[in-house]
């Protein structure tokens, strides 16, 4: 079984008969390739190969669990010396084996398959499976669309669908892989190493895990936008659009083991990166350089607008717990907007409305660089260039207000949330005294005690409900620890008059063993 799965927006839902095609034909260009060109598919399959090799070299394992599952599950396919490995091994060029699978990839042999919640009136379900009650359906496809992908998978072009091309070299694979050393003096805190008007650039270098990689984090912060549905709306939008807009050309990044993301803040946007030292200045520049350009004609920012809204509906229907969590949120950080006043400001904003909210945000931004890893000054110099090309406000840290947080009164606050949802659900939040280095401390050492204890408690003895979680949470920099509950059985005033009836119990008699064996954990 060969699979490939594909993530499909608005336009692909509405032509998934074509974007079988460009896929058919794909996997004929390849066959066409093969044959006639194969020198080209020798370097493809060697950049293949690379990419396996590094993938392998710089593995990361996962929790032990995990690692002896997969490892046990490879057994099923190799001998025991390469059930790590085995995944990543990429023998000698077979193009008689590549041809023999290219010829099985054919219409008559494919199963396709469509999950969404908004279904094609083609394919509305008409049964439901056995076990979960999921609604489905099975129908042949239409002769119509098979005949176009028998012809697709002879090499014909599809209209409506640009001409598909062959990817060209990756050009964010490393080639080097050296490891620079850390500056004597400053070896285990960042170093401030560029300071003016607009910009602060703070770099750490990493000589602990000794990869070749690096994460670099960029704040873009503003007061403007701080508060204003209508302007987070719009940054929400800014954000989609730049994603899209970047998603092909940085997609050969992604192969190459690197990561870019942009999102929204509280206070503007965060630009995160990650991989390679080496080819970290191509992604950066790639970017970064497309920041300010975010082009997207009029259709588009309909259907994005359209997709925001429905994200944003979808939030206010998940899970109980995770619903009172956002609402929380949105009445702890009053610059944070709840989801109905985001989806009322977002169904006001029109098309000009995203250039002039670019032109307006970039020139008054600070930029915050904090990037930690395997990083010297060549490197460094190279980020920094980027971001010079940017617009900044002519001002220090200090001139932008920090997020505001919600100072809860002493006592009791009680909120209620509608919900779509049969289950109840109940959150807690006990906000520290004060936000010193000792109510931190405090905070995060009582929500790990309390954790498993309130866990055994509720979920396993009383059986009261499947989630129970207990955490440290931080507004900003004030401490506090949240508690969630979630119950198809029990109300939230059963619920909460267990926790309370709980923590009277708890906090007299709290471990002093305990107390020691956390305390050394958090520490640790």
């Amino acid at each position: 079984l060969y699979q490939i799965t594909i993530g499909l927006g608005d336009k692909g839902l509405r032509a998934v008969d074509r974007v079988v095609a460009a896929v058919l034909q794909t996997i004929a260009m390849l066959g066409k390739e093969l044959n006639h060109e194969p020198e080209a598919a020798i370097a493809r399959f060697a950049e293949q190969r690379q990419l396996s090799e590094l993938h392998f070299r710089y593995y990361t394992p996962g929790s032990s669990l995990s690692s002896a599952s997969s490892a046990s599950a490879n057994l099923q396919f190799y001998p025991p010396q390469d059930v790590i490995y085995g995944d990543y091994r990429t023998g000698s060029f077979n193009p008689a084996l590549v041809q023999d699978l290219l010829a099985r990839m054919v219409p008559e042999n494919m199963l396709v398959v469509l999950a969404s919640d908004e279904l094609p009136a083609e394919f509305s379900p008409d049964r439901s499976s056995h076990w979960y009650d999921a609604s489905y359906s099975i129908n042949s496809a239409p002769e119509a669309w098979f005949a176009n992908w028998r012809h697709a998978r002879n090499g014909a072009s599809q209209a409506g669908i640009d001409a598909i091309a062959m990817p060209p070299p990756n050009r964010f694979i490393p080639q080097s892989f050296s490891l620079f050393e850390s500056p004597a003096a400053a070896a285990s805190v960042p170093r401030l190493v560029r300071q003016e008007p607009g910009f602060e650039a703070w770099y750490m270098v990493d000589d602990e895990f000794e990869v070749p990689r690096v994460d670099i984090s960029i704040a873009f912060i503003t007061s403007a936008i701080s508060g204003q549905p209508r302007h987070q709306a719009l940054a929400n939008l800014y954000a989609l659009a730049l994603g899209e807009q970047l998603q092909q050309s940085i997609y050969p990044a992604y192969l190459a083991g690197m990561s870019a993301a942009f999102y929204p803040t509280l206070r503007g946007f965060t630009l995160k990166f990650g991989g390679y030292s080496d080819a970290m200045p191509a992604l950066v520049e790639e970017v970064v350089g497309s920041l300010q350009n975010v082009s997207v004609d009029e259709q588009r920012f309909g259907e994005l607008v359209a997709e925001l809204e429905r994200r944003w509906t979808r939030d206010m229907q998940v899970l109980p717990y995770q619903r009172l969590g956002s609402f929380a949120s949105s009445r702890l950080y009053p610059q944070q907007a709840d989801r109905p006043a985001l989806i009322e400001a977002l169904r006001q904003v029109r098309y000009a409305d995203l250039p002039q909210f670019a032109r307006e945000f970039w020139p008054g931004s600070l930029q915050l660089v904090l990037a930690h890893g395997n990083i010297d000054d060549t490197l460094q110099a190279q980020i920094n260039e980027s971001l010079d090309a940017l617009p900044r406000c002519a001002c220090g840290r200090e001139k932008i207000a920090p997020p505001q947080t919600t100072i809860l009164p002493v006592g009791t606050v009680v909120e209620s949330v509608p919900i779509v949802h049969a289950d109840h659900a109940l959150l807690f939040y006990f906000q520290a005294p004060d936000k010193s280095i000792q109510s931190v401390a405090g905070s995060m050492l009582s929500a790990a005690i309390l954790e498993p204890r309130l866990f055994a408690q509720l979920r396993t003895r009383q059986q009261l409900g499947y989630i129970v979680n207990t955490a440290y949470m931080a507004l900003y920099d004030w401490p506090g620890i949240n508690l969630v509950l979630q119950s198809p059985g029990h109300s939230p005033l059963a619920l909460s008059a267990a926790v309370e009836a709980y923590l009277a119990e708890f906090l007299p008699g709290a471990d002093a063993d305990a107390f020691v064996q956390h305390r050394n954990a958090l520490v640790a």
